[in-house]
């Protein structure tokens, strides 16, 4: 069975996610959208394939559309029109972060045990939910709840000593939660990240570090960013009421839930200290410093070099400083990657 995952008229609403990913590729939960679908076929052991082109596909489907863990595939696809009842909608930026919780503990059901442990000397640990940690993981001595939630961490990742991890939680392959750091749940960090401070339920995509003191909660945060010590996002308004998203497809702001914090897109820096009002976002490749202590805008434009004089990155410096943080991690920019970023850069200021 072929399918293709439809994100026809997303890209605006989930900006600046979708700058540089492909919807299918962000994560909720323990997967994409896209391995989500992968999963389920391995678990029923159903051939399916996820192609690239609606033409030759046997089956279009919403993207967006989540499919309930106890979905059984040869039923679904036998109607001949797919019945979405049961389904989770993704629909609006901020439904990333509302669900992810939930999806943690949903997506368990999906998880592949194999070479997971459940059972650890080196773990204080109460909860009825399952601690998974793969047997390639490095656990020191931490604290470990899944009373509401399990925590699943996966391989080579390292926790270290005094580390407090409430679930539902998830660790991704080669990243490290820092001493002390308090991982509440909804906590969902991505492979090759470095965690510290305090988190919650906040999603961090590949290769992003957090490293110190300060709080993300109720965020997003995109691929290769670097958060500077003290760096903090408000996600509740004093008012307690809802709070105010800026909607790319509509160029406007829109309202949200009444819990939003900071949604950033791929290769931002911010400076120590950094403090952002809730419901902000920020664009691609923007790096927020201010000698003026200036609070960063709700909305941040790509491209952003510093607060105070309305500057933008120069190309190349851009890439070089790109480069070098990805060398950090022994990462390198592709031809295709360094093209993207300059047609983008291009794009913007055409």
């Amino acid at each position: 069975m072929r399918i293709y995952l439809d994100d026809k008229n997303l890209h605006g609403a989930f900006y600046p996610l979708t700058t540089t990913n492909r919807f299918e590729e962000l994560r909720i939960g323990l997967f994409s959208f896209r391995e989500r679908w992968k999963q389920l076929a391995v678990k029923q052991s159903y051939d399916l394939e996820l192609v690239n082109d609606s033409s030759i596909a046997d089956f279009t489907l919403p993207v967006n559309l989540i499919p309930p863990a106890s979905l059984e595939l040869a039923s679904f696809f036998k109607k001949g029109q797919p019945d979405f009842y049961g389904f989770l909608a993704i629909n609006q930026l901020w439904d990333l972060t509302v669900y992810n919780p939930s999806m943690i503990t949903s997506d368990r059901g999906l998880w592949d045990d194999q070479s997971f442990l459940n059972k650890h000397i080196h773990v204080n640990h109460t909860g009825e939910h399952d601690l998974l940690v793969h047997d390639t993981a490095v656990i020191e001595h931490c604290f470990i709840n899944t009373t509401d939630g399990p925590v699943v961490i996966d391989e080579h990742a390292h926790i270290m000593a005094g580390a407090m991890l409430r679930g539902p939680v998830y660790v991704g392959k080669y990243s490290t939660v820092k001493m002390g750091a308090q991982l509440y749940g909804g906590s969902n960090i991505g492979g090759h990240c470095i965690a510290g401070g305090e988190i919650k339920n906040a999603v961090f995509l590949a290769f992003t570090n957090k490293s110190h003191h300060g709080y993300i909660g109720d965020s997003y945060i995109g691929k290769w960013c670097n958060l500077g010590a003290g760096t903090t996002g408000s996600n509740l308004k004093n008012t307690a009421g809802a709070v105010r998203i800026w909607d790319q497809s509509s160029s406007q702001y829109v309202q949200a839930s009444n819990k939003a914090g900071v949604f950033m897109g791929d290769h931002i820096k911010t400076a120590i200290n950094t403090g952002f009002t809730s419901g902000t976002v920020v664009s691609s490749f923007a790096n927020i410093f201010s000698g003026n202590q200036h609070t960063p805008p709700k909305f941040v434009p790509m491209f952003t070099w510093g607060l105070d004089n309305g500057e933008f990155y120069r190309l190349n410096d851009l890439l070089e400083e790109i480069n070098r943080w990805m060398e950090m991690k022994k990462q390198y920019l592709t031809d295709i990657e360094k093209e993207i970023i300059i047609q983008l850069y291009k794009q913007y200021f055409k």
